[in-house]
């Protein structure tokens, strides 16, 4: 199996937090460049020094850059760490329902709903034991495995996980919704035999992410589990 470090990890991120998170550093450049240059202008007005404004304005991208990167220096591991931590626990959960290939292909944020259904004991079950109606998750998939997690006061909770086979399907919550929406939602759906079907709702603020969990996810449940874990390991 491949390793996995701290590059990796930053790969595995998806495009819209990382831009998001661009962002807040942008922000906070901003902030400091303004206050730069408010702080001179008010020193310049009450010393009556102009030069001092004039300066304060041609040092201010120096500034923001200064401020921005602190900035993105400061959160960028933190959020490495975030997807390393998640992608560990949910790789132990993995490997507990049986994968026999735990290659990730994606790890993103996203918020999940029990799907209510009353002639469902497990259903029923898990909208008993669920303290709020969304839960903030983190949502996997591997090769051979899909594992939805959250985090609790215990550390991580397995709230849906199971190997890719034809027990599971995914499907949209609106036929009709466009794949790229923030509003889009997508049903995740596990036949068992005890339990009949059982399944969640999924929705994420990073709809890029969540159409290409969709679109994966189908795809490698059209596959047969042996020949997809043999094809992955002739990959690697």
């Amino acid at each position: 199996m491949s390793s996995f470090n701290a590059s990796e990890a930053w790969r595995q991120i998806p495009p819209e937090e990382k831009l998001d998170l661009m962002a807040e550093a942008h922000a906070r450049g901003v902030t400091a460049a303004s206050a730069f240059i408010l702080v001179c202008g008010t020193l310049a007005v009450g010393f009556q020094f102009a030069p001092l404004f004039w300066t304060a304005l041609l040092a201010s991208p120096i500034v923001f850059q200064f401020s921005a990167s602190m900035k993105w220096r400061a959160v960028r591991p933190l959020l490495i760490l975030q997807y390393l931590a998640a992608r560990s626990a949910a790789r132990r959960y993995a490997y507990n329902a049986n994968s026999a290939d735990m290659g990730l292909q994606l790890i993103f944020r996203g918020e999940m709903e029990y799907i209510e259904d009353e002639e469902n004991p497990l259903s029923a079950l898990d909208k008993a034991i669920s303290n709020t109606h969304a839960t903030r998750v983190w949502i996997t998939l591997f090769n051979d495995a899909v594992v939805v997690l959250s985090e609790g006061k215990q550390g991580a909770e397995l709230e849906f996980g199971h190997v890719i086979t034809d027990k599971l399907s995914i499907r949209p919550a609106d036929p009709e919704q466009e794949d790229y929406s923030n509003d889009r939602e997508i049903i995740l759906e596990y036949s068992d035999r005890e339990y009949g079907t059982y399944g969640i709702k999924l929705r994420s603020n990073q709809p890029a992410a969540l159409a290409v969990f969709e679109k994966q996810l189908e795809h490698f449940i059209k596959i047969p589990r042996l020949e997809r874990i043999e094809g992955s390991e002739e990959l690697e």
